[in-house]
């Protein structure tokens, strides 16, 4: 995870360098390489046996204004994967009906503000967000 404030995207692809896992040199092998290649990779990397390393975000939201203009957010599309944890019905009934997200968290140390309804909940599984929780020790 990385820390961002959305006011600067996440690092380019040029800056990020590939990580690979090499042979120790101890008595007993290592039977199996890793290779992490960003989510972004130029098309001349290959990727046949790598480990795709893709770059999450989740944003906390209880304004209907500010959801509605996250799909225009250029820092918010450098990201591979978008969560947007729910703090009001409102903004839950909005994410299950029109928005284009990849996750829908929902922060499980508390109680959640808003009742969730089998109707809406339904209908966000059949628009495509995956659910998510979030549990902070």
């Amino acid at each position: 995870n990385v820390e961002c404030d959305l006011k600067r995207a996440p690092a380019a692809v040029d800056d990020v360098r590939l990580w690979e896992l090499k042979q120790s040199k101890k008595t007993k092998p290592q039977l199996h390489g890793l290779r992490i290649i960003d989510g972004h990779a130029p098309s001349s990397v290959p990727v046949d046996g790598f480990v795709r390393q893709l770059k999450r975000v989740t944003l906390q939201c209880d304004d209907m204004n500010a959801l509605r203009s996250l799909n225009s957010n250029k820092s918010v599309q450098a990201y591979d994967i978008v969560a947007v944890e729910a703090l009001s019905g409102r903004v839950f009934q909005y994410l299950c009906e029109h928005a284009d997200i990849d996750l829908i968290s929902f922060d499980m140390t508390c109680r959640v503000p808003f009742q969730l309804r089998k109707p809406m909940v339904d209908l966000s599984f059949s628009s495509s967000p995956s659910h998510g929780t979030c549990e902070r020790r």
